[in-house]
């Protein structure tokens, strides 16, 4: 299984707005809302940032895949 066989391409941003993390997951979570694939934004958001407080999801270059510690199967539609 590979992580491309789940990112939809309109969820990806390579040129960010944001300039600090709350900004960035606020776009990030916007963008996967527009996939259609989330049906409650503000409780992904909330549980995103929840997992951030854990432990951060980035990794080198600035590069990151932001998402919540557990499944919200009746939020997410699909991965």
């Amino acid at each position: 299984m590979k992580i491309s066989e789940f990112v939809d391409p309109k969820a990806i941003k390579l040129e960010m707005e944001a300039t600090d993390k709350e900004g960035v997951l606020r776009e990030l979570v916007s963008l996967v809302a527009k996939t259609g694939k989330i049906t409650d934004e503000l409780a992904i958001l909330k549980a995103v940032r929840e997992r951030e407080n854990l432990c951060s999801t980035g990794f080198e270059n600035g590069a990151a895949i932001p998402h919540p510690r557990q499944g919200h199967p009746n939020i997410v539609k699909e991965l």
